[in-house]
């Protein structure tokens, strides 16, 4: 499965395989290396470890599966607010649409909304809700069919949902599809990162990482094929190559079944009942308050996916050596970028863990926040400087470039310190607990693309600047109140949980 096992007495729980010591708050590994033992002592009494800075095989099956998981993912993402606002919402489709009516009244009531408006709540809605199934995925994953099983079946039903979006008349069946398999699968997958390693191991860092660089991959790759076909072809050609990202994603993983980590459902021999501790309770609770500034730091970066794409297919000069850059290629600069900061960071880290000068998780959110604020006010700006005429490309590049910055300081971490602290019982579900931050920020989006009407496009991107500046108050007020709860101490095996 992962690296060696350490060997560990002291009646401590053991998650995963490769224990090592983990330094500070964010301390993190990408090396492929060798093992070297090394003798600790805690309150349990003589532990010998065998540190290894390999990761572990497995992973390589995940990140692969994940990859093409997020190539269908994001090419439905890209193409969904183009395809919604060019042809599905438009006279003479949006009638033949199978419950759109009674979705649109559920909505907005008996008001008649804007092609834009009911766009962008469609949008906010499935991707909202893309992000709240999860915990629904978790619960099957950690109690009923295991963690494997819940992929492969979430893989499949996703497979069929790409499918159907190819008729316009079974579009929301499809998004209920795209949703149920979508849940089945980011829990679970997230959760199999997490089983490979210790609970101190500084691999798991550098393990993430590589898994959100897999993710990257397939978001980067999505726009150009899927964008592309959708754009300038039609858009079933895109929706067609996500389904058969899906089912590249399902070949992957069933060649590499088996070397993925044992359910822990199977290790149990049936359904897990353990009970949950008074202090696993506190660390469940901060856990979930520590996703408040990453919900409004991704509220605020989100709509690039949403309105940004609207906006600069209309706005944006997009020539570049005389040629148009079709709009949904941002997303795919957007996942390169982010490759290129995680790889760079990841070092970083690493060095910062090994000189013994490690930042605490808050304060890299922190700075992440910070960074976002900057890329929200380079579109404000772009935008106030090219008055009534087009937007350059540059102010937009910016905004990428920077989120792609700050993107890595805030998720990574905290996804990391879900995998570390969350109770040994529930890591899938708190897994899935993990990306409710993406639901409630999707939510967010598509109630601010709401925005885009009734406001300037500067003042519209100065509000978004203003929901990320939120984060830093969040992580003010927060730090304080939780941080020595999640700390790499308080969850270290030797302390009681």
């Amino acid at each position: 499965m992962g690296g060696p096992r350490g060997v560990h007495r002291g009646g401590c729980v053991q998650r995963g395989a490769g224990f090592a010591e983990e330094g500070g708050g964010a301390g993190r590994a990408l090396a492929l290396g060798g093992t070297a033992p090394s003798l600790r002592t805690g309150h349990g009494g003589l532990r010998v470890t065998v540190e290894t800075t390999a990761q572990p095989r497995a992973l390589r099956t995940i990140v692969a599966t994940e990859a093409f998981d997020r190539f269908s993912f994001y090419g439905m993402i890209t193409l969904l607010p183009l395809y919604l606002n060019a042809e599905l919402l438009r006279p003479g489709t949006i009638e033949t649409v199978l419950g759109l009516g009674g979705l649109q009244r559920l909505l907005f009531g008996s008001g008649t909304p804007s092609i834009i408006a009911l766009g962008s709540a469609i949008y906010g809605l499935y991707a909202g809700t893309v992000s709240i199934m999860p915990l629904l995925g978790g619960v099957i994953g950690d109690r009923l069919i295991g963690a494997r099983r819940a992929v492969l079946s979430g893989c499949l039903i996703m497979a069929a949902g790409h499918a159907l979006m190819t008729q316009p008349a079974y579009f929301l069946v499809a998004l209920v599809l795209l949703v149920t398999g979508s849940g089945m699968v980011r829990a679970n997958m997230a959760a199999q990162v997490a089983s490979l390693y210790g609970p101190d191991d500084p691999r798991r860092k550098g393990g993430f990482g590589i898994y959100l660089i897999g993710l990257n991959v397939g978001a980067m790759a999505a726009p150009l094929i899927a964008g592309t076909l959708g754009e300038k072809i039609g858009f079933d050609w895109g929706f067609g190559a996500a389904a058969i990202a899906m089912l590249v994603a399902i070949g992957v993983y069933v060649v590499g079944w088996r070397h993925l980590p044992v359910d822990a459902l199977r290790r149990s021999g049936g359904a897990m009942r353990a009970k949950l501790s008074r202090r696993d309770g506190q660390v469940i609770g901060a856990l979930v308050l520590m996703l408040l500034p990453l919900i409004l730091m991704t509220a605020a970066y989100n709509q690039a996916f949403n309105i940004l794409l609207v906006w600069a297919e209309a706005k944006v000069d997009r020539s570049v050596f005389g040629l148009t850059m079709p709009v949904t290629w941002f997303v795919s600069i957007d996942g390169a970028l982010t490759i290129i900061a995680v790889a760079v960071l990841t070092r970083i880290w690493a060095r910062q863990a090994r000189a013994g000068r490690d930042w605490s998780d808050w304060r890299w959110i922190a700075l992440g926040g910070t960074i976002q604020v900057a890329a929200l006010l380079a579109l404000a700006w772009g935008t106030w400087v090219a008055g009534a005429g087009q937007v350059s490309i540059w102010p937009v590049l910016l905004f990428f470039l920077l989120s792609d910055i700050a993107t890595p300081m805030s998720y990574t971490v905290i996804q990391s310190t879900f995998a570390r602290a969350a109770p040994l019982a529930i890591v899938a579900v708190m897994m899935a607990v993990f990306a409710l931050y993406d639901a409630a920020s999707q939510f967010a989006v598509g109630a601010l693309g709401g925005l885009y009407d009734r406001l300037t496009t500067v003042d519209f991107w100065l509000v978004h600047a203003g929901v990320a500046g939120l984060s830093l108050v969040a992580v003010a007020v927060l730090r304080p109140l939780i941080g020595p709860l999640l700390s790499p101490a308080a969850s270290a095996p030797d302390v009681p949980r």
